[in-house]
C-alpha cells in the first residue's frame, strides 16, 4: 500500500510539475481579410488593428508575415512598450 501511494505521488507530482512551466504559445495565426468584388466594386475590408504585447519585461521581436510568407512588418515590444 505504501508502495502504490508513492507511485501515485510521484506521478501527481509530475504531472502538476509540467504545468507549473507551461509557456505562452510562440506562433500565432491571424485569418486572412477577404474582399469580394461585385459588379466592378472592390469591397475592401475596413481597417484592421493589431495589439502586440508581451509578459516579459525584456526585448521580444515579433514578425508579421503576409500570406505567401514575405515579411511585412518587423519590431520589438516589452511589457511596460506594446505594439
Amino acid at each position: 500500500m505504501k508502495n502504490l501511494f508513492k507511485i501515485l505521488s510521484v506521478i501527481i507530482l509530475i504531472l502538476t510539475n509540467q504545468y507549473n512551466y507551461s509557456q505562452l504559445s510562440k506562433i500565432h495565426y491571424v485569418p486572412p481579410l477577404c474582399t469580394t468584388t461585385a459588379q466592378n466594386q472592390s469591397n475592401a475590408p475596413n481597417e484592421q488593428w493589431f495589439h502586440i504585447s508581451t509578459p516579459s519585461e525584456s526585448a521580444v521581436n515579433f514578425t508579421i508575415r503576409r500570406g505567401d510568407g514575405t515579411v511585412f512588418y518587423t519590431d520589438t515590444v516589452t511589457n511596460a512598450d506594446p505594439w
